[in-house]
């Protein structure tokens, strides 16, 4: 039987004096059955503390009517439901008392709970589709690396048993080329993956549309031509390097669907000092410095009836089926995330510009580090480092860099193996860099053992993933530094450098 939408009581002291029918109906009880029972038995637990403060109050002088939505209990544990309630105080039988309605809400809540709940399938569903098109990107982008890096390779062989040094070199140098592309779609992925970015930055923005050029290339028909240009001498912009990457990529992949396989799309970058407009997702005045990010198609545009409606979650002008309506919404929510806000250009049969404003940064970009060769080891006497990394094959190339430099290194693919050489050896180590995931006992785990030991020995922790609790667990232990994979020789060095540096353990090594 439908319960009533409205009931009305009257208490005191957190006790029913009143309550109508409608009321006792609603919680599943007989006519009468509730007066004198406490407040408390048919609220539940975690809404109850507000109600019990409210009386609190009251019994101190300050009464006042309130409003709030509560969690009510039905009899015998047959469910709850969901109320309105507006309480006033008021006067009965010559004391104080509490007059309130409630007004049953629970439809309106269970619908409520069913659209979050279809929100987060959908934004899944959005987040594989994107996965899907980034999938083929960097699929057909590894085939080709792949195959550079096995080109580049055999030609050096070849040319090392010949003798020709300087072409070994130069093909090595485009093998490392290829190598820094795939470390560069390795870490778009598993950011992506993983919904994490690293904040905003000071962010070259022209070098990050460049890169993601070649990605949106693969997924782009051979029908459309895809193009791009930039202004020279673009100010860097404050943003995320992988959120923008996922900007472009869902506008991109918006123009392409609205060309049936044929047609253009064109990526433009300019300057756009002391812009000023309205923004049409949020529809806010905005003025300052932007540099501009445009996507401009040659599809049917969009009708100008609907252009307000473009940014709106689930709204969509693809056929049913054809997309989840949560890209132009994630687009909104990262621009305006880091500052930026969106112009669109759209008439119907003439295309559409979407025009992104984002803002310029007077912080600096990061400089890449020093070339490997000029990297050298600062002491007169080689400290000794142990090396502890499961996979062998970069357990061998790191102890081999490190011998290259003058380090005396103790290598080893099993943490307890390393562990007891390092329990007979303590006094001779003066560095642990090691792997953080590894079978048996991970890095974390194995820094706690030797610094329990050795608190002053440095630690340097190699990881393909580190998030804020990583971090905070390695900071407890002391570690001094988690080097993220795949780090680049210079990383390495410097760290190395950099760790030995705090203890002065190479000279305690003479």
């Amino acid at each position: 039987m439908e319960h009533p939408k409205d009931g009305m009581f009257i208490a005191r002291d957190l006790h029913f004096l009143y309550a109508n029918p409608a009321l006792h109906q609603m919680l599943g009880y007989a006519p009468g059955e509730i007066i004198g029972m406490s407040v408390r038995d048919v609220i539940a637990p975690e809404d109850f503390v507000g109600v019990s403060e409210r009386e609190a109050r009251r019994l101190k002088g300050e009464p006042t009517p309130h409003n709030s939505e509560l969690k009510m209990l039905r009899k015998g544990g047959a469910g709850h439901v969901f109320v309105d309630v507006y309480s006033t105080p008021a006067t009965y039988e010559g004391g104080q008392a509490v007059l309130g309605t409630m007004h049953d809400i629970t439809s309106r809540k269970q619908a409520e709970s069913q659209k979050e709940l279809l929100q987060r399938q959908l934004l899944q569903a959005q987040k594989m589709e994107a996965i899907g098109q980034l999938t083929g990107g960097i699929a057909h982008d590894f085939n080709n690396i792949l195959m550079s890096i096995r080109g580049y390779n055999g030609m050096a062989l070849a040319a090392s048993a010949q003798g020709r040094s300087a072409q070994v070199a130069e093909d090595l140098l485009e093998v490392q080329a290829q190598v820094d592309r795939a470390s560069d779609l390795v870490a778009k992925l598993l950011a992506f993956a993983r919904g994490k970015s690293a904040g905003a930055d000071a962010l070259d923005i022209t070098a990050t549309i460049e890169e993601s050029f070649r990605m949106l290339r693969a997924v782009i028909p051979s029908g459309i031509e895809l193009t791009w240009n930039a202004d020279p001498g673009l100010p860097p912009v404050s943003m995320d390097r992988v959120q923008l990457q996922q900007v472009l990529m869902n506008l991109c992949i918006n123009a392409r669907d609205a060309q049936d396989g044929k047609g253009g799309i064109e990526i433009r970058l300019v300057s756009a000092a002391g812009e000023t407009g309205v923004c049409q997702s949020c529809f806010q005045e905005f003025a300052g410095d932007f540099v501009c990010l445009s996507v401009c198609d040659q599809g049917p545009g969009i009708d100008p009836a609907l252009q307000q409606r473009i940014f709106e979650p689930f709204f969509s002008t693809k056929e049913v089926g054809r997309g989840s309506g949560m890209g132009l919404a994630m687009v909104h929510g990262i621009v305006h995330e880091h500052g930026g806000h969106i112009l669109v250009g759209a008439n119907k049969d003439r295309g559409t510009t979407f025009n992104l404003f984002l803002p310029v940064t007077a912080g600096r970009i990061p400089e890449s580090l020093a070339a490997v060769s000029e990297i050298e080891t600062p002491a007169p006497h080689p400290a000794q480092i142990m090396i502890v990394d499961d996979e062998a094959s970069l357990g061998r190339y790191l102890a081999r860099l490190l011998r290259g430099k003058g380090y005396t290194v103790h290598a080893f693919d099993n943490p307890a193996e390393a562990l007891q050489f390092f329990n007979d050896n303590m006094d001779n180590v003066d560095l642990l860099l090691t792997d953080k995931t590894m079978p048996g006992m991970n890095g974390l785990e194995l820094a706690e053992s030797v610094r329990s030991k050795r608190p002053d020995l440095p630690v340097i922790i190699a990881t393909g993933y580190a998030d804020a609790a990583h971090e905070d667990e390695a900071e407890r232990l002391g570690v001094y530094a988690l080097l993220k994979k795949p780090a680049s020789s210079e990383q390495i060095l410097m760290a190395v450098i950099n760790a030995l540096g705090t203890t002065g353990a190479s000279e305690r090594s003479a």
